[in-house]
């Protein structure tokens, strides 16, 4: 019997319809490949897409969850917008023109 090869979950099982659509449809590949593609993703999206999702309460009460980045609530929690206010430059996502280097001022990037 041939053997399927899944490049996400780097495991190979028996190439059968059935096998690959028990495969598929499983939590783990389901799973594996999201964590795939949002690593494409820009980083202020994803703080985005967790902000909208509901606080873990076992992070929020133990400071650890079992689920880790299978969690499905958020496991970032913004403490105040403030906060971002207050960063340095150099930690603040660039403009979508970027940076003009003339007007950068070393002393506040650190």
């Amino acid at each position: 019997l041939p053997k399927y090869y899944c490049d996400y979950c780097e495991k190979q099982f028996n190439d059968t319809p059935a096998m690959r659509k028990k495969h598929f449809e499983s939590r783990s590949h389901r799973m594996t490949v999201k964590m795939h593609y949002d690593s494409f993703k820009d980083a202020g999206e994803r703080l985005i897409e967790e902000s909208l999702k509901a606080p873990c309460h076992n992070m929020l009460k133990y400071g650890r969850c079992e689920y880790g980045a299978h969690c499905k609530y958020s496991h970032v929690f913004m403490r105040s917008q403030s906060a971002l206010a207050t960063l340095p430059p150099s930690l603040m996502p660039p403009p979508p023109s970027g940076h003009d280097p003339a007007e950068i001022n070393a002393a506040e990037w650190g």
